[in-house]
Order: C-alpha cells, then structure tokens, then sequence
C-alpha cells in the first residue's frame, strides 16, 4: 500500500478549515504550543508566469497544501516521540487550529514556484513534522523526483508563520 494510499488516496480539496480534533485535556497549562511552516520547493524556474508549465506547476502545488491540510494527513505527518500507533498518539493532540493555510509563491529574483504550509497544534507530548512523508508525498503530487526538492521544515512556539504564508493569498492564477 502506498503512502498516499494509507492517507486517503485522492485530494480532497474541501475542509481546509475544519476543525480536526478535539481532545481537550483536563488542564490547558500541561499543553505545548507549536506552529509548523512547510516550504516546499520543486527547484524548477520559470522565467514568467507565460512559460511553460508554470499554471501546471501551481495546480500541482495548491493539490499539494490542500491535500497536507486535510485533517487526517495532518495528524499521519506528524512524528512523535514514542513507539505507539498513530490511532494511540492521536490522543495526545488536544488541537489542530482550524486556521491552517497554505499560498503558492512565485520568487520574484529566482523565478521558482514554492508552496508555503502552515499550521498551529496544541499537544501534549513532543511532536515534530516526518520530512521522509513529506517527500514521498510531495514527490508523487508533484510528479518529480523527491531527491530534487528543496523541503524547508520550522516550528515556532507562537502562531508567527501564519502571516507570512496569508501574504500570498489569494493566490497566484
């Protein structure tokens, strides 16, 4: 079974911002707070958006953040620092944000597409992106070798990435 097989098969692209999970705990002071930013990055230029391939390539990308944004590919990325099944850690998310938002920017002195994702989790346990799903997946949407993207992954304590990746929207068309 493939990777994107066992995350759903096909992008769905709806529920962007519905709210994923809510498993509050008892007291919101045990909580950890991060927000993750996603920078993925083909490294295919385009000397202008007439060029060739360019309205395929942001197709792809926007497939590509809708489809991590969905709420249960969200949870299949993260990694958590445990052995246990994903179905046993999903209990130590109190909250995925409902605002989760990914823009597709064209770089205005390298000319290449990028796809920026972010979004903001409450936790209880300490939890990172696995940038080895990332890849297989990004690779198979974008239809290109997974060893030629450039994947960029930070995490923040406070909700500061958002803004960076709203300043792009709407999109690029």
């Amino acid at each position: 079974m493939s990777l994107l097989d066992e995350m759903g098969g096909a992008v769905k692209n709806n529920n962007r911002t519905k709210l994923a999970i809510t498993n509050k705990p008892k007291s919101e002071s045990n909580l950890r707070h991060s927000e993750f930013l996603l920078t993925i990055n083909p490294q295919r230029s385009f000397a202008s958006p007439k060029s060739a391939g360019f309205q395929d390539m942001i197709k792809r990308l926007t497939t590509l953040g809708d489809f991590i944004l969905e709420d249960k590919n969200l949870i299949r990325l993260l990694k958590f620092n445990n052995d246990s099944s994903t179905v046993d850690n999903v209990k130590l998310i109190a909250q995925i944000d409902k605002d989760r938002v990914a823009s597709v920017e064209y770089g205005s002195h390298t000319h290449k597409l990028h796809l920026h994702v972010s979004f903001f989790i409450k936790h209880k346990t300490k939890l990172m992106v696995d940038r080895a799903k990332v890849e297989k997946i990004a690779s198979t949407l974008l239809g290109i070798d997974g060893k030629t993207l450039h994947i960029n992954i930070q995490v923040s304590s406070l909700p500061s990435f958002r803004e960076y990746v709203k300043k792009n929207i709407p999109k690029i068309v």
